[in-house]
């Protein structure tokens, strides 16, 4: 009778834990999935910007640029400090269309940049940065360049943009030379991408593991008493 006892309550104690982690990891679950719906949500209301946009008609002289530039601001790379790129894009808000803006850069091998959302990191060959001005809006862009080896360092980038839904109207700005000077190695913190979704998703998967491997201490501890 002691022992169906004691079964019983090691029954109880496992159900317990059990009912814990399924609640714990329920929530883990309802929460990348809200991630995930506001994602899909944001990517969402640019698509149904980019239908009412590409509806517009271009005025005259458009599409036209009232601020197109692109720099570096930072040219010297040493320890712990890389380099930037930066740049601001206005559209006059006299414009009919919104503007979409491609940046294409040609990166020198050894040489990475890494941006946010607007510039796609990458490094040695083409890195690209593609985005959407609005009528009277600017938009900045910036990014972070590292290199491996020492020395003077080119990147070059082109510019294209276009009213949005007319890209037979597109124009280009050409060869735009930036230099920079590679004192010491500089390689991006691998750290960055912490905020990303990858990263999120990683954190989950390290929570539940610890969560199972509690469990199974419980559940062995139960069976040893």
């Amino acid at each position: 009778m002691m022992g169906q006892q004691a079964l019983m309550r090691k029954l109880e104690s496992l159900g317990s834990i059990l009912l814990a982690v399924l609640i714990i990891g329920s929530v883990l679950a309802g929460s990348a999935g809200a991630a995930s719906a506001n994602q899909a949500v944001s990517l969402q209301e640019e698509d149904n910007s980019t239908t009412t946009a590409s509806e517009c008609q271009p005025g005259d002289g458009e599409p036209s640029l009232s601020q197109s530039r692109l720099y570096a601001p930072e040219k010297v790379l040493k320890s712990g400090e890389p380099g930037e790129i930066s740049g601001g894009f206005k559209v006059s808000n006299t414009a009919n269309c919104p503007v979409k803006v491609s940046i294409t850069m040609q990166v020198p091998s050894g040489m990475q940049i890494e941006g946010a959302s607007d510039v796609m990191s990458g490094g040695a060959g083409m890195v690209t940065a593609d985005f959407t001005v609005e009528p009277g809006n600017i938009r900045s862009i910036r990014a972070s360049v590292f290199s491996e080896n020492t020395g003077s360092r080119t990147v070059t980038a082109d510019i294209q943009y276009w009213p949005v839904g007319h890209d037979d109207m597109a124009k280009q700005i050409d060869g735009i030379s930036m230099s920079f000077d590679v004192q010491e190695p500089v390689t991006p913190d691998a750290d960055n991408s912490g905020d990303s979704l990858p990263g999120d998703i990683s954190m989950t998967t390290a929570i539940l593991g610890v969560l199972i491997v509690l469990l199974l201490i419980a559940i062995v501890g139960l069976i040893a008493n």
